[in-house]
């Protein structure tokens, strides 16, 4: 009987580990293994997971700014259709992409977006893959992308590239020099934005998973190739995008440039707490070039 019993108790773990406890113990085991050796496929996934929280539709009425602001899609990679918002200024013969954050979606950009529009400048905002109403989902490629066919639509329009100012919020940031590299525009805005992908998972506390992370959003890297006026914005009690990463960034570039610290303002709240501090350097900018 208790020979019987003795091997009862050494069957049933090996009974246990062979139902879902295993197969997710095994897939664990895989993905850690798949992520640690910088499978391309993982990395994706776990940085589309962490960079990107769209919201779907419209949740800011564009009518309601007193403004003619229009509504059309363009094509991006792979034929995803990509929502823009439009602001003309019939008057001007200058334009201003606007590249938003990683969260929301593009209506909650166009008081900002319409305020630039009030500068004389004919403003283009859109929404990424997956966010708003356009197509697809986001990634790092997709979003690049995105920008570049915002880019092409101003061009398609008839602005000069010496004409049109890029202008980079937060994530938005990484996309601005991404597309404004080794083009000659009449300039690029970041405001709170960050110097590489692998810096900011420093900052969520995954040290381990920054060196994967090396050539993904890599912007410390590509401002060495911006060849146009930079104007860099950044509140000091950023707690999201600490300071010193867009200073980490700032000093990367190698262009005619201009530092400003929004004191007092954090990251979501830089332009409503900046006011006048934040719209006065950005309109010096604007004006000058």
């Amino acid at each position: 009987m208790s020979r019987s019993k003795s091997v009862a108790s050494k069957k049933e773990p090996n009974r246990l580990l062979s139902g879902p406890l295993k197969k997710r113990l095994i897939a664990y085991a895989v993905v850690v293994f798949l992520l640690y050796a910088g499978h391309p496929m993982l990395i994706d996934w776990y940085l589309n997971h962490v960079a990107f929280y769209p919201s779907p539709g419209i949740d800011i009425d564009p009518d309601q700014f007193g403004m003619e602001v229009e509504q059309l899609f363009l094509e991006s990679e792979k034929g995803v259709r990509i929502h823009v918002f439009f602001v003309p200024r019939s008057e001007s013969d200058r334009a201003l992409l606007f590249l938003h954050g990683n969260g929301g979606n593009a209506s909650h950009r166009l008081p900002t977006a319409v305020q630039f529009a009030r500068l004389g400048f004919n403003v283009l905002l859109i929404d990424y893959q997956g966010y708003g109403l356009s197509e697809g989902q986001p990634s790092e490629s997709g979003i690049y992308a995105d920008g570049t066919a915002g880019l092409e639509n101003l061009l398609g329009r008839g602005f000069e590239l010496g004409k049109i100012t890029i202008f980079g919020r937060s994530l938005g940031g990484a996309v601005a020099v991404d597309i404004a590299r080794n083009r000659v525009l009449a300039g690029v805005i970041l405001c709170s934005t960050f110097s590489s992908g692998s810096d900011m998972a420093r900052e969520m506390g995954l040290s381990g998973m920054a060196w994967l992370l090396h050539s993904r959003f890599n912007s410390v890297e590509k401002i060495k190739q911006l060849r146009s006026p930079l104007l860099s914005l950044h509140g000091n009690l950023d707690r999201l995008i600490p300071m010193r990463l867009g200073e980490k960034l700032y000093a990367s570039a190698s262009v005619e440039k201009e530092w400003h610290v929004i004191s007092g303002a954090g990251h979501n709240d830089i332009i409503d707490v900046g006011g006048a501090r934040f719209w006065q350097p950005v309109r010096e900018f604007l004006e000058a070039h």
